[in-house]
C-alpha cells in the first residue's frame, strides 16, 4: 500500500529519490540539475517548518517512493498580491508507476494549496523530447496553462569540459569553436565599490527588488525572512552587492549546482540580476566580478533566464549568449481559475 503525506525525510532522502528517477529518465538526453542535499535544504527545508504543509511525499511502509515539493511565496500579479507557490521535484521510483502515485501526490498538494487560499503554482517544464511524459501529466492531471516559452543566457567559462560534458553533439561542436574564439573570462579588474553581501544589507536589496517587482506583471513580493535565506544560507548562494554614491545600487545572487548532461558537471544559475540605479559600466563590472568569482570556484558555465528587464548589452559584453527557449513557465491551478495567461514581462526563480 502506498501512502501519500508530508514528507518526513531530509535534503539526502529527496536528493536519493529525485536523483535516481531523473538521472534514469534524462540522463545523457537532455541537461538537468542534480539537486544536492545542501540544495534542498536551503530551497526547502531550512527554518521554516510551517513549509512542511506543501512537501508531498509518497511512502511505501516507512520508504519513500514519490516526491512532489513546493514552496509558498506571495506574488504580485499586476500590481495584485496573491498567495501561491513554486514547484514541483514531481517524481516517482520505478517501483511504484502505475500506482497513479504522481496524480495522488498532486490530488493532495492541490487540496493544501485550497486549504491555505493559494491560487496557483508556478513551475517549469523542459521541451526537450525526453521531457515530453511530464508535459503530458501536467496537462492531463491539472489546469495548466503556459506563461511563457524561456531561453537563456549562458557565459561558458570551461568550453573543453561543457563540449565533452554536452549530451547534444551539434552544441557540444559549438561551445568547442565558441572557445576558440570567446576563451575564458578574465579576471575582472576594477572590484571598487563590489563586495560580498552582509546581513545588515538586506532591507537595501529588499528595496531594490521590490522596485524591480514593480515594473512586472508577475513576480515574487519577497519577505525580509524568505529574502535573507535567499541571498546568504550556509555555503549555499552567493550574492555580490555593487555600491554607488555611497549606497547599495544593485546586485547578482547565484548558488552552484552540478548538472547531468554526459557526466556531471558544476555550473552557477544566477537567480536574481537587479541592477537597480546602477549604470551600464557598474552594471558590466558587476557581472564581470561574478564571473571571476565562478571561476574561481571551479563552475564551467552559468545561466540565467532570458526574460525581461535583464541588461542586454552588459550581458552581451561579458559574453553572455542569448540561447533560444528551452524551457516552459507554466501556472498550475488547483481549481479552475486561469488568471495569469501569457507575459514576458515575469521574473520568478528557476528550480
Amino acid at each position: 500500500m502506498i501512502e501519500i503525506r508530508t514528507f518526513e525525510g531530509d535534503g539526502a532522502e529527496a536528493h536519493r529519490v529525485t536523483y535516481s528517477v531523473w538521472s534514469k529518465a534524462f540522463g545523457g538526453k537532455t541537461p538537468i540539475p542534480i539537486w544536492s542535499p545542501e540544495f534542498i535544504d536551503w530551497a526547502l527545508l531550512a527554518g521554516r517548518p510551517e513549509a512542511n504543509h506543501y512537501l508531498i511525499g509518497a511512502y511505501k511502509g516507512t520508504k519513500l517512493v514519490g516526491t512532489l515539493f513546493a514552496e509558498e511565496f506571495m506574488l504580485r500579479v499586476r500590481g495584485e498580491l496573491v498567495r501561491g507557490s513554486g514547484g514541483s521535484w514531481l517524481s516517482v521510483t520505478d517501483e511504484c508507476k502505475g500506482h497513479f502515485v504522481a496524480k495522488r501526490m498532486w490530488n493532495e498538494l492541490a487540496k493544501r494549496h485550497l486549504e491555505r487560499d493559494a491560487q496557483v503554482m508556478l513551475g517549469w517544464t523542459y521541451r526537450a523530447a525526453a521531457a515530453l511524459d511530464g508535459q503530458n501529466f501536467w496537462s492531463k492531471a491539472s489546469t495548466m496553462e503556459p506563461i511563457d516559452e524561456v531561453g537563456y543566457w549562458v557565459r561558458v567559462l570551461d568550453h573543453k569540459a561543457v563540449a565533452k560534458w554536452e549530451p547534444e553533439r551539434f552544441q557540444a561542436m559549438l561551445s568547442t569553436l565558441a572557445g576558440l574564439v570567446q576563451g575564458s573570462p578574465r579576471i575582472s579588474p576594477d572590484t571598487a565599490g563590489i563586495r560580498d553581501y552582509m546581513e545588515s544589507d538586506l532591507s537595501a536589496c529588499l528595496h531594490l527588488l521590490e522596485g524591480h517587482g514593480r515594473t512586472l506583471d508577475l513576480s515574487i513580493a519577497w519577505s525580509p525572512e524568505r529574502l535573507a535565506r535567499q541571498l546568504k544560507h550556509k555555503d549555499m548562494p552567493r550574492t555580490l552587492v555593487a555600491e554607488q554614491n555611497g549606497a547599495i545600487a544593485g546586485f547578482i545572487n547565484y548558488y552552484p549546482i552540478e548538472m547531468l548532461g554526459l557526466h556531471p558537471l558544476r555550473c552557477a544559475v544566477v537567480d536574481l540580476l537587479v541592477t537597480g540605479s546602477l549604470d551600464r559600466s557598474r552594471t558590466k563590472r558587476l557581472l564581470a566580478a561574478a564571473l571571476t568569482r565562478m571561476r574561481e570556484d571551479g563552475i564551467a558555465f552559468t545561466l540565467l533566464t532570458r526574460v525581461s528587464n535583464r541588461p542586454a548589452r552588459s550581458l552581451l559584453a561579458n559574453g553572455f549568449v542569448p540561447l533560444p527557449a528551452q524551457v516552459t513557465f507554466i501556472g498550475i491551478y488547483p481549481r479552475d481559475r486561469r488568471f495569469i495567461g501569457r507575459t514576458r514581462m515575469h521574473d520568478v526563480p528557476s528550480r
